[in-house]
């Protein structure tokens, strides 16, 4: 819960909700709080739910953009 509390704290409300909901993992939610903006919040989280946390690390750390559905 310590994370959710300080994603909540940090303001990013989208992320804490999709954790709490089991709709992203513990790691996902880690790495999440690693790379999200109030600008790609949301983005993120929408990717996160679709994703592994491999291709999510990999998507953050290559830079590379990965299509909407």
């Amino acid at each position: 819960e310590g994370l959710v509390a300080h994603a909540a704290s940090r303001g990013f409300a989208v992320t804490a909700e999709a954790y709490r909901r089991g709709e992203i993992s513990h790691s996902q939610l880690r790495l999440l709080m690693r790379i999200v903006t109030p600008e790609t919040e949301a983005r993120w989280v929408e990717r996160a739910r679709r994703l592994t946390v491999r291709l999510l690390e990999e998507g953050q750390q290559f830079g590379k953009v990965i299509l909407e559905p």
